[in-house]
């Protein structure tokens, strides 16, 4: 499937200095739980709806949470992820689907998407654009391995905000 030319060595690359390196590594393991499910991820899937035989993208796929609802629907799922551990995770927990023929993992970030152009039928993401470091180049690159008519669903929720302020509604 990837067939897009791009530049190689994101972990080192891509993202804000707190997406890479041991510490990095850590702060997700201890997110795991949170990451290995997720109602919004699978909310997001809903609302893309893919079907059978599209080309989906879930572009920062990180554990693969959306990824592995996508592939229940027969469609063909690209997980994106700029992060050699969190493929290295998404990879292992292929191996227990029952549609793992479904899954193909790639390296890639959102300014870099190692697709061919108008190859995809749909595309979502699920809190990654805060870590996307040129957004303008990532809109670029998500429009061009959009099919004309293809499904965009972009879902960034904000993590900054205390709990007294989401109580409040802030």
């Amino acid at each position: 499937m990837p067939e897009h030319a791009h530049p190689r060595g994101h972990d080192s690359e891509h993202g804000h200095a707190h997406d890479r390196g041991p510490r990095a590594l850590i702060r997700y393991l201890r997110l795991l739980p949170q990451m290995w499910q997720s109602g919004v991820g699978r909310a997001v899937v809903e609302s893309v709806a893919p079907q059978a035989g599209e080309c989906v993208v879930d572009l920062g796929a990180g554990m693969g949470s959306a990824t592995v609802v996508a592939a229940r629907s027969g469609a063909s799922v690209v997980a994106v992820d700029p992060t050699t551990y969190m493929r290295s995770i998404l990879r292992l927990r292929r191996r227990w689907q029952r549609n793992r023929d479904a899954i193909t993992v790639v390296d890639g970030a959102a300014e870099s998407i190692p697709l061919a152009d108008a190859s995809v039928d749909a595309l979502w993401t699920v809190n990654t654009i805060h870590h996307w470091t040129k957004r303008t180049a990532a809109c670029r690159e998500v429009a061009r391995v959009m099919r004309p008519g293809g499904r965009v669903v972009l879902v960034d929720e904000d993590f900054d905000l205390t709990d007294d302020a989401r109580n409040c509604g802030a």
